[in-house]
């Protein structure tokens, strides 16, 4: 129409006209280019928003593959990132309508840098020589900053549409892409560090309470779950951190938290659950003999010595066991029944501790230590005993004595209701005191009266390190006229590898003097070859949970068969406790188990019943399935030899006595 006009009214109009046009040409093309650059910028803002709120690494890649086929019309797209000292990189490619596809290359194929244009050389040639190939241009790359070492790079190609070229804008596109992954990826590892740090201890890498807590929570609420918590807690690692400073103390953490991850396979997790104290879970079920030979071997972990610089440092260890659903139900409830295990076992200088279920916690009777302080003063303690029998005739070998406390409120409290409670007050020295000369006073007595019946006294770790303890038993002994091989101190693994240069030293000084000494619970704690040998003892005890389950239990079965043997070949006594019943006592027999104690035979008994006791124990002999002895005078039938000669003969004479 404009042409028409034009020539019908003379061609004066006509180079008007064409400014006019090519003015509206122009424009256009302007507004078109602005209305793609807002519609570019729209999108970009939409590609922010997506990449900002994705923090895993392959929903990253899937945003920014999806828009840069979208804004840059191109039919692939391919991001490649390096894996940081691996000599590998991570490639995904997104084409057509094929999902995204994930594989790990090689980080310098042919010999190119990662940041490759796909375009016969690197990205920095391709920009220094855009104005000789913008024309026949089909691939555009942008490096993708992530890591200092080396970077990735974005790629875009096979662009469809009428132009099939690209242009400097989308050139400049693809690197605002680029630019925007590079921080989502920077985030997302920023987020996995931060995620990683709040559930893993610094020091050791391991994984932290609340990682454990929320796996142990997890498994637990699916139906009929099982699971073994064993918590463990380092015994004189104070003493390290006090005498040799905080830098050997992380050292000697890092060392055994790098044993207890290898002693374990990988069903089991193990947590640092801060200080010294670690924790080792198994999310199923396991046999308690499976799960007292781990907790025996992460003892041993513990038992080597760590080196530090020209130092061996020595640590020891006590371990708390809990069961689900059989302790508890949660896993709140679980570590805090381990953690009560664990605590009664460092009680009894270390070793392996089971939780009993009863789930009394003697550190919640804030009241209890300062009532067993006055018990002290006021002699409200005293002593029951337990006799030991011989099962080849029946005779009474010994007693054990037992601390009782006569609580004004709460009646007769056992040796595990408050013996924790002064351990951890440091009144367990006292206690012990108290026992021993109590024991030994009424040894002397019944000596006197016509029966020389020997007596067992349970020695705690801090009393066995105590540099003045042998002393003053010799100073007891002599004070009471009593021969020392009436005296037997019982002592536990965990006690003397609390400081066993020390325990050793005083081991072997009241050897010298002529006491006898017992292994107590031998099988809950380390119970090495190496360590029975070193050890100047007469007799090893064998654990009640073994003994009282053994009859229904085959693997109970073989592990007292296993330390009977194992003490017979060294010449040491066994001693069975918490033995319940006749059947118990025909296969301990057979075993050649040489004594027992348990409620078969008596339970415990005050002292001032002793006496009657022993009188009417003939009459009972047949009755629970220990052979009559023979017919001697009342004083032989239960008289101990004196070993103070023997004792302080060679090691063969003293494994030779009393057999």
């Amino acid at each position: 129409m404009l042409a028409v006009f034009t020539l019908a009214h003379g061609p004066d109009l006509l180079l008007p006209m064409l400014a006019a046009v090519v003015a509206l040409l122009a424009g256009h093309r302007s507004y078109g280019q602005l209305a793609e650059r807002h519609r570019s910028l729209q999108q970009l803002y939409e590609f922010s928003r997506a990449v900002a709120h994705s923090h895993d690494a392959d929903r990253i890649a899937a945003v920014v593959l999806g828009e840069s086929r979208r804004l840059l019309g191109a039919g692939t797209a391919t991001l490649t990132l390096p894996l940081p000292g691996s000599g590998l990189a991570q490639r995904w490619t997104l084409s057509g309508t094929s999902p995204v596809r994930f594989e790990t290359v090689s980080a310098t194929p042919r010999g190119a840098s990662v940041v490759d244009s796909g375009w016969h050389g690197p990205w920095v040639a391709v920009r220094h020589a855009w104005r000789e190939h913008a024309a026949r241009r089909r691939t555009l790359s942008a490096p993708v900053d992530v890591s200092r070492a080396a970077s990735g790079s974005l790629a875009a190609t096979d662009r469809f549409g009428v132009v099939r070229a690209y242009t400097r804008e989308h050139q400049r596109l693809l690197e605002t892409i680029a630019n925007h992954a590079a921080v989502a990826f920077d985030n997302s590892r920023l987020v996995e560090r931060l995620r990683y740090e709040t559930l893993h201890d610094s020091l050791t890498g391991l994984p932290n309470r609340v990682l454990l807590t929320c796996r142990l929570d997890e498994h637990l609420a699916l139906p009929e779950a099982a699971a073994v918590v064993m918590l463990v807690d380092l015994d004189g690692f104070k003493d390290v951190n006090d005498t040799l400073g905080h830098q050997v103390g992380d050292l000697v953490l890092r060392e055994l938290a790098g044993r207890l991850r290898g002693h374990v396979d990988d069903e089991w997790l193990v947590a640092r659950l801060g200080g010294d104290e670690f924790a080792l879970l198994h999310r199923g079920r396991l046999s308690p003999a499976a799960v007292r030979t781990a907790a025996a071997g992460a003892l041993r972990c513990l038992a080597r010595p760590v080196l530090a610089g020209d130092m061996e440092v020595e640590v020891g260890g006590s371990v708390g066991v809990a069961y689900a659903p059989d302790h508890a139900r949660t896993g709140g409830d679980l570590l805090r029944a381990a953690d009560l295990a664990m605590y009664a076992a460092k009680a009894q200088g270390g070793g392996v501790r089971v939780a009993d279920g009863g789930g009394r916690d003697p550190r919640a009777q804030p009241g209890l230590v300062g009532e067993l302080r006055r018990a002290l003063r006021a002699g409200q303690l005293h002593v029951d005993v337990q006799p030991k029998i011989r099962l080849g005739d029946g005779r009474v070998d010994g007693v054990e004595a037992l601390v009782r406390w006569r609580h004004p409120r709460r009646g007769l409290l056992g040796p595990d209701e408050f013996v924790p409670a002064a351990e951890r007050a440091g009144l367990i020295g006292r206690l012990t005191a108290v026992v021993l000369e109590t024991a030994v006073e009424e040894c002397a007595r019944w000596r006197d009266e016509g029966w020389p019946l020997g007596v067992a006294v349970n020695i705690s770790a801090r009393t066995l390190h105590d540099d003045q303890f042998p002393r003053a038993v010799r100073s007891l002994l002599v004070r009471n006229r009593l021969p020392s091989g009436m005296l037997t101190l019982e002592i536990t693994e965990g006690s003397v590898l609390a400081d066993p240069p020390r325990a050793l030293a005083h081991l072997r000084q009241l050897h010298d003097l002529g006491v006898r000494l017992v292994l107590d619970d031998f099988g809950t704690g380390y119970s090495s070859l190496s360590w029975l040998r070193r050890l100047p003892v007469d007799q090893v005890k064998i654990d009640k949970g073994f003994v009282s389950r053994m009859t229904s239990d085959p693997e109970d079965a073989i592990i007292v068969q296993t330390v009977i043997d194992l003490a017979g070949n060294l010449t040491i006594e066994t001693v069975a406790e918490g033995v319940e019943d006749e059947a118990t006592v025909r296969q301990l027999r057979a075993l050649g188990c040489q004594l027992a104690q348990g409620h078969h035979f008596s339970p415990s008994i005050p002292t001032s019943r002793l006496a009657s006791w022993l009188s009417d124990w003939p009459n009972r002999i047949v009755d629970l399935g220990v052979a009559a002895p023979p017919r001697r005078p009342r004083a032989a039938v239960i008289a101990l030899p004196d070993h103070t000669e023997l004792a302080r003969g060679a090691v063969d004479q003293r494994r030779g006595r009393g057999r």
